[in-house]
């Protein structure tokens, strides 16, 4: 993987006053620089929250360019990125949650709430650029 991030990693120093993520949605546009740092934060978090290599985290996010940073943040660590469609089942989550040994989820507001009380997760939410990441925990590893 060390080679595909010195890519990402070259091609948002090269272009690091460029536009490089847009998220047609919310109309946020970073250049190579902002985008660089957001990962950087997203990391930081992730390392707090005692994400480490070889971990495996899911992603049930809407589309947008939070995806692309999270993925490459936790590439940063070692970890490994499960995206799943947003639109993906609570009964499909928990059993995959189970099934793989997820160490974190990452997760939408619809899945957020449908997830905060269930006993094999403890929700840890965290900030990052005044954005609010919906975060779990597995309690099997806490």
């Amino acid at each position: 993987m060390s080679v595909l991030l010195d890519r990402l990693n070259k091609q948002l120093e090269l272009h690091e006053n460029e536009i490089q993520l847009i998220d047609v949605k919310s109309e946020i546009k970073l250049t190579g620089k902002e985008t660089k740092e957001a990962i950087h934060l997203f990391r930081e978090q992730f390392i707090n929250q005692n994400i480490q290599r070889g971990d495996v985290v899911l992603i049930g996010l809407e589309n947008s360019i939070w995806i692309t940073i999270i993925e490459q943040a936790l590439w940063e660590i070692g970890a490994i990125a499960h995206p799943v469609a947003e639109t993906t089942g609570i009964k499909e989550i928990l059993s995959e949650f189970t099934a793989y040994r997820y160490s974190g989820a990452i997760v939408s507001d619809r899945l957020r709430m449908e997830l905060a009380n269930q006993e094999i997760l403890s929700e840890r939410s965290f900030e990052v650029l005044s954005h609010l990441v919906n975060f779990f925990h597995s309690t099997a590893l806490l």
